[in-house]
C-alpha cells in the first residue's frame, strides 16, 4: 500500500479562527470553554459549560482573546473572531449551516498550508477527494424548522432546510468550492467522526482511490435542546459550572462528564511520493488507525 502523510492543517476552533491562534492558545495554556449564556433556556440545565467559537458578540465571554489586544488594537484580533464574511460570501452562508461554514473556511486553511491548488479539471484536482463529517450538524436549524413546521405548516419550511441538514454537504461544498473530482465521502459516528474522517481519508490514499484527501470534521450543534439531551442522559460535566476552564478533564479522577463544543478542524493527506516531489512540507506520516468503537 501506498505511504501517506499529512502535509496540511487547518482549524476553527473555541481558541480562535485559524490554526495558528489554535497553537498559541494551547502553547499558552488557554482552555476555550466558557459559561453557558446567562438565560432562561440555559438556567435549568445542570451543565453549564461549553466550548463556543469566538465571535464578536462572544469576545466578553472567552479567556481565548489576550487581555492586550484591545478594541484599539484590531488587527491581531481578525483571526481570532469567526467571521464568516472572510470566507464566504453573503449569498453563500444562506444555503449553509454554521459547521459547514466552519468545515470550508478550516479546509482553505489546511489547503492554503498544504500548498495544495489544482486547476479545476486538471489531473490533479481529479485525484484530489473529500472526506469531511459531522456528530450532530447544526442543531439549531433543526430546532427552528420544527417550531416553524409546528406553527405555520408545510409551506414555511424552508427549501434549504433539507441541503442545511444533510450530513454530507460540508464535503459536498468543499467539493465544489475547489472543483475536486476524487472520492467524496461522509462520517457520523459522533465524538471519532473527526478521527474516522482522517482514517478512511488514509486508505483512500492508500488503496489508490485518491493521491490527496481533504479530511477532518465540523460540528455546530451548540443549543439548548442539544445541551438538555445530553444532559438528560447525565453525560455532561456539571461540577464545575463555576470554573468552566478546568470542566473538561477526561483522564482526571475528578472528573465527572465531557463538555460539548464546537469548530472544524482539517487536515490535507497526500500520498508520500507525490508531497515529496512537489517539495511540500510533511507534518506528520499516517501509520494507522483504528475503528472498533465511538470514543
Amino acid at each position: 500500500m501506498r505511504r501517506v502523510v499529512i502535509t496540511g492543517l487547518g482549524a476553527v476552533t473555541p481558541l480562535g479562527a485559524s490554526l495558528s491562534r489554535t497553537w498559541r492558545g494551547i502553547v499558552a495554556g488557554k482552555s476555550g470553554l466558557v459559561s453557558t449564556p446567562d438565560t432562561v433556556v440555559y438556567r435549568a440545565i445542570p451543565s453549564r459549560v461549553v466550548g463556543l467559537v469566538p465571535t464578536e458578540s462572544r469576545q466578553s465571554m472567552t479567556d481565548a482573546v489576550p487581555k492586550d489586544e484591545t478594541s484599539e488594537s484590531k488587527a491581531p484580533l481578525k483571526d481570532m473572531l469567526w467571521n464568516a464574511d472572510e470566507w464566504i460570501a453573503g449569498a453563500d452562508q444562506r444555503r449553509m449551516a454554521t459547521y459547514t461554514q466552519y468545515a470550508i473556511a478550516a479546509s482553505d486553511m489546511a489547503l492554503a498550508d498544504a500548498g495544495w491548488d489544482p486547476k479545476p479539471g486538471s489531473i490533479g484536482a481529479q485525484d484530489t477527494g473529500v472526506c469531511l463529517g459531522s456528530g450532530i450538524g447544526n442543531f439549531e436549524e433543526i430546532y427552528d424548522t420544527s417550531i416553524t413546521y409546528h406553527k405555520g405548516g408545510y409551506k414555511k419550511v424552508s427549501p434549504l432546510f433539507v441541503p442545511k441538514l444533510l450530513i454530507n454537504l460540508a464535503a459536498g461544498h468543499i467539493s465544489m468550492r475547489h472543483s475536486f473530482l476524487g472520492p467524496n465521502h461522509s462520517v457520523s459516528t459522533a465524538c471519532t467522526t473527526g478521527a474516522h474522517s482522517i482514517g478512511d481519508a488514509a486508505r483512500f490514499i492508500a488503496f489508490g482511490d485518491a493521491t490527496v484527501m481533504v479530511a477532518g470534521g465540523s460540528e455546530s450543534c451548540i443549543h439548548p435542546l442539544a445541551l438538555a439531551g445530553f444532559a438528560r442522559s447525565r453525560s455532561l460535566s456539571s461540577a464545575y459550572n463555576s470554573a468552566p476552564t478546568t470542566a473538561s478533564r477526561p483522564f482526571d479522577s475528578g472528573r465527572d462528564g465531557f463538555v460539548m463544543g464546537e469548530g472544524a478542524g482539517v487536515m490535507v493527506l497526500e500520498e508520500l511520493e507525490h508531497a515529496k516531489a512537489r517539495g511540500a512540507q510533511i507534518y506528520a506520516e499516517v501509520l494507522g488507525y483504528g475503528s472498533s468503537a465511538d470514543a
